[in-house]
């Protein structure tokens, strides 16, 4: 009786150490996040300035799931690591684990995964990368803003999705690169095609075997990662896989349906 005992305690303690986790690796901006919506509730912020904003419905539901135990919310983003911060609820969440700049950095309980670093580091021409920064100063393109990312890639801010679309192709005809030039909403990046999402995600799922997963995104840098795991993609998102569940709402109102998703993907696992 105090063998069976014993053995079912084990058993309980075990299996509450061993609780499967969900992944939920996911893009961040038009997908879990959304500019332009000054009515909702603001998640982001420069200062005084908002930037941006969850319906109050999609904030509350993504606080509960972060709270799960079960769950690990993985962003997978082209943002930089500082930018990704500004966000309130991922400074809150401590991160385990992010994908940061496209994939060309992870960072692992707040630390940069060097071994990665160093692989991508290895990858890219810097002396190029410098050198196409300079050409596009002089070729005249009225964009706002003009980035080296974290020294792996280059990104232009225009004012609106117009002035992005007139810049992009004015580069596709101008600037000589073999880097890839990708045009997603108003920002333009040149980048090495190596550096991408699905990379980064892989290399992860290897490293610490992930088995459970589920990932989202809306633009052409998401559509590759998006192939893996369990898919639920925004109904505005520009491409579609056969396997993946769609929101029927679009933009700010299609978060709360992928955290709907999230939860029943959870409650599947228990």
């Amino acid at each position: 009786m105090l063998q069976a005992t014993m053995k079912l305690s084990l058993l309980l303690t075990k299996g509450a150490v061993e609780m499967p986790k969900l992944y939920f690796v996911t893009d961040l901006d038009r997908t879990i996040i959304h500019s332009k919506h000054p009515d909702y509730y603001c998640v982001e912020s420069i200062g005084q300035k908002e930037i941006t904003y969850m319906t109050s419905s999609s904030y509350e539901k993504l606080q509960e799931l972060l709270l799960n135990q079960q769950l690990i919310f993985v962003p997978c983003t082209m943002r930089s690591l500082s930018q990704t911060l500004r966000i309130q609820f991922l400074r809150d969440y401590h991160l385990p684990f992010l994908i940061c700049t496209n994939g060309a950095q992870i960072y692992v309980n707040g630390q940069l995964d060097l071994e990665w670093e160093k692989h991508m580091r290895l990858m890219i021409n810097e002396d190029m990368i410098q050198r196409e920064f300079e050409v596009i100063q002089q070729l005249g393109i009225d964009y706002e803003r003009l980035d080296l990312t974290e020294g792996f890639y280059l990104s232009m801010k225009f004012s609106d999705d117009e002035a992005a679309k007139n810049g992009w192709l004015r580069l596709k005809e101008e600037l000589q690169t073999s880097n890839e030039i990708m045009l997603v909403g108003r920002k333009v990046f040149i980048m090495d095609q190596r550096i991408n999402k699905e990379r980064a995600l892989s290399y992860l799922i290897e490293r610490f075997n992930w088995q459970h997963i589920v990932t989202s995104g809306d633009s052409e840098v998401d559509e590759q990662f998006t192939k893996i795991g369990r898919t639920i993609l925004p109904g505005h998102a520009c491409f579609k896989h056969d396997h993946a569940k769609v929101t029927t709402a679009n933009g700010i109102l299609a978060t709360e349906e992928i955290l709907d998703y999230l939860s029943s993907e959870l409650e599947s696992l228990m």
